[in-house]
């Protein structure tokens, strides 16, 4: 039996507790809680869910929010910014908002969400009919403004969804922006939806809507 001095065995002991207490904390670390699982995969799903599908175009809670973003981006200077103002990841909550005959109760509605509204509208037509298109170095040059201007644009907005909007690919921000110059070039040219009312009696509805609250088009 190898005889070991007290004082080498008390520095060996707390040597083999440290070592041992490191290498639980290291395990802490890298296992997430239940709870964080769980809090993350929620959030996943807030953050992906539909909100809204037009004809066979489904709009996520972040396809809304970036769409607002990129027509505040795209605004003239004399024109009003829309204001974020719709809990876009609490899509029970822009169903119940939207409720209604949008024709009658849009302008109860907050305003990014009437604007969103009326851009989904708008894009899902400009896609059929295949409309005002652009080149693709008429958008480009939208993309670096988009990340340039990034605090400015989303003030107000959640970061949650912020960090999705800003995280896609360029691709996806490229289409988004897409889809709103050319629903600004629609405008332009006909004017918005009280001008084409046609729009609204495309197959439309609000997911996630409390069933006595549901309206479909």
């Amino acid at each position: 039996m190898i005889k070991i001095p007290a004082r080498a065995g008390k520095l060996f002991l707390f040597v083999g507790w440290t070592g041992l207490n490191f290498f639980n904390c290291s395990e802490a670390k890298a296992e997430p809680t239940a709870k964080q699982l769980t809090d993350s995969l929620q959030s996943e799903a807030a953050v992906n869910r539909a909100i809204l599908t037009v004809g066979r175009e489904v709009f996520s809670a972040i396809d809304a929010v970036a769409m607002t973003i990129v027509w505040n981006m795209t605004s003239d200077k004399n024109e009003k910014k829309i204001a974020a103002k719709t809990d876009w990841l609490n899509p029970e909550s822009v169903a119940a908002a939207a409720a209604g005959d949008p024709v009658a109760a849009m302008p109860s509605w907050p305003e990014d969400l009437r604007q969103f509204f009326q851009m989904a509208l708008i894009w899902t037509d400009i896609q059929k009919l295949n409309l005002f298109l652009l080149r693709p170095q008429d958008i480009a040059p939208y993309l670096a403004r988009f990340s340039a201007l990034r605090n400015e644009l989303s003030a107000g907005y959640s970061e949650t969804a912020v960090r999705e909007v800003y995280s896609a690919s360029d691709e996806v921000k490229l289409r988004r922006i897409e889809s709103v110059l050319r629903v600004r070039a629609f405008m332009r040219a006909r004017g918005n939806l009280d001008r084409n009312k046609n729009l609204y009696s495309a197959g439309w509805y609000w997911h996630h809507a409390p069933a006595g609250l549901r309206k479909t088009k």
